[in-house]
């Protein structure tokens, strides 16, 4: 399984890819711009997406 995580907070980010290690592959993004451009390359299975970041939100992300 392909788990894509994106949240501006990198603490965040790891307590989510240590609950999720068993899972095949754990891509991180900081950025609502870099999600997508991962979205597109890795195809994940599940995205977990913070819906307020600085630059790009959680929902415009979502929706391109």
């Amino acid at each position: 399984m392909k788990i894509l995580i994106v949240d501006d907070n990198p603490h965040w980010r790891q307590i989510f890819r240590c609950l999720l290690q068993e899972s095949d592959t754990v891509i991180e993004c900081d950025n609502g711009d870099e999600a997508v451009g991962a979205y597109a390359l890795h195809k994940p299975d599940l995205t977990l997406m913070e819906i307020e970041m600085s630059g790009v939100s959680g929902l415009a992300s979502g929706r391109r």
